[in-house]
């Protein structure tokens, strides 16, 4: 996999329409892993699935990567690389979030499941645990280092969106 990464990183360094369209691509794949690799029990009885640190640690090292090919990328190339640069930070930044709120003091594996392993960003994140009715952990995030990006307006947008099922009580203090 490094000698993988390495030549990915190489070939969009070179300039090449191709080798950075392989990079991308490569990233694209990382980024929905998860989503593509649902959990399943193996035949001896153990779970079989991507955790959330191994996700992350896949996001960190193709950012990693793109870093690595955009410093000597051709100056038309460079934008491309920069958003997807973003894209997976932000990525990366969602799933240490979720990391983080959902600690496990027993030091267990936490599988990545749908839709949190659709979170695109902390904010993404925030809204999916709201749509979730997953109140606690929400405000867990809020009064993260990660909270501090979170609007008024996105935590309204996001209860305004919520299911009539859900108990209002749950979430009325934060309108």
């Amino acid at each position: 996999a490094k000698e993988c990464l390495h030549r990915l990183k190489v070939g969009a360094a070179s300039g090449s329409t191709i080798g950075v369209r392989s990079l991308l691509d490569a990233s694209a794949d990382v980024s929905t892993w998860p989503i593509k690799a649902p959990i399943e029990q193996s035949t001896v009885g153990t779970m079989l699935g991507v955790t959330m640190e191994q996700f992350r640690i896949a996001l960190s090292v193709m950012l990693t990567t793109i870093e690595g090919a955009m410093k000597s990328a051709s100056s038309d190339k460079i934008h491309l690389l920069e958003e997807e640069k973003k894209k997976i930070g932000l990525r990366t930044s969602a799933m240490k979030c979720l990391e983080t709120i959902l600690q496990s003091e027993k030091g267990d594996n936490i599988y990545l499941l749908p839709p949190f392993s659709e979170a695109t960003s902390p904010a993404h994140l925030f809204q999916i645990l709201i749509a979730q009715g997953a109140f606690v952990l929400a405000e867990r995030l809020r009064q993260s280092e990660w909270g501090k990006s979170l609007t008024p307006e996105l935590a309204a947008s996001s209860i305004m969106e919520l299911q009539p099922t859900i108990d209002p009580r749950s979430y009325s203090g934060w309108l």
